[in-house]
């Protein structure tokens, strides 16, 4: 079994794209990871709108109807 890949802190599209085509992470995945920094830094109170997972979900459940190899931002997360 592999070990779970760790979510840099800055996120690229490279990376993320890299990862996606190599089936080492989910777009859920990320979102949890944005969503879990988001509430770390809450504090700093730089969100205008909070990430939440289920405003989020709908979008997440739409990759899987599209095509990765023809969507070069599949599952990108952008601001």
């Amino acid at each position: 079994m592999s070990e779970p890949v760790l979510i840099p802190q800055t996120l690229s599209i490279k990376w993320l794209r890299e990862k996606y085509l190599e089936k080492a992470i989910t777009p859920d995945q990320v979102i949890n990871e944005i969503i879990n920094r988001a509430l770390e830094d809450k504090q700093m109170n730089i969100w205008i709108t909070p990430p939440d997972l289920a405003f989020i979900h709908p979008y997440l459940e739409h990759l899987s109807t599209l095509d990765i190899e023809q969507s070069p931002l599949w599952g990108i997360p952008l601001p």
